[in-house]
């Protein structure tokens, strides 16, 4: 009945790996315990640089250390749904910085929203906050709710074109 299952790859590790100098009692059962080397020599990604958690099974298991996988769902508060879950790590995550990454659409929309033409976000004094339009299932064919404004539409402004107030 050990505090520490031994699974996976941890099964067939020689007990000398773990308990260095034959020191059984107070073996840390935290991850970088012994896997500190790997974690401060990983360069793709720079665990290190990127102010990865020394938490290892966040990422890997003892099953299979090479193939690692980050659940973005559970473990950020920026949930991936849409077209951000095909999204490279690296789109968003610039030069191999992944902790502190903002969360805010304009972060990552900032040149599509300056180079929108149709109509111009930027003249427009458009919110740069994407999901007042958009969503993350369909970029294209954005829509305005006109009643979550400080402006709802209502009664004969219902039916009006934008172009009809919005001149210019």
């Amino acid at each position: 009945n050990a505090k520490f299952a031994l699974t996976g790859a941890h099964a067939s590790v020689s007990c000398a790996q773990c308990h260095v100098g034959g020191q059984y009692a107070g073996t840390t059962m935290q991850c970088i315990g012994c896997h500190k080397a790997a974690y401060n020599a990983t360069s793709n990604p720079n665990h290190v640089a990127a102010g990865f958690p020394q938490d290892c099974t966040v990422c890997h298991n003892t099953a299979q250390w090479k193939g690692a996988h980050f659940d973005h769902n559970g473990a950020t508060k920026f949930p991936l749904t849409g077209a951000h879950i095909n999204t490279s790590c690296v789109q968003c995550h610039t030069n191999g910085k992944y902790t502190g990454t903002s969360t805010q659409c304009i972060a990552c929309h900032q040149s599509a929203f300056n180079s929108t033409t149709n109509p111009n976000h930027v003249t427009a004094g458009f919110s740069q906050n994407c999901t007042v339009c958009h969503t993350t299932q369909q970029w294209k064919g954005a829509k305005f709710d006109h009643n979550n404004s400080k402006f709802a539409l209502t009664g004969a402004h219902v039916s009006v074109s934008c172009a009809q107030c919005h001149v210019g």
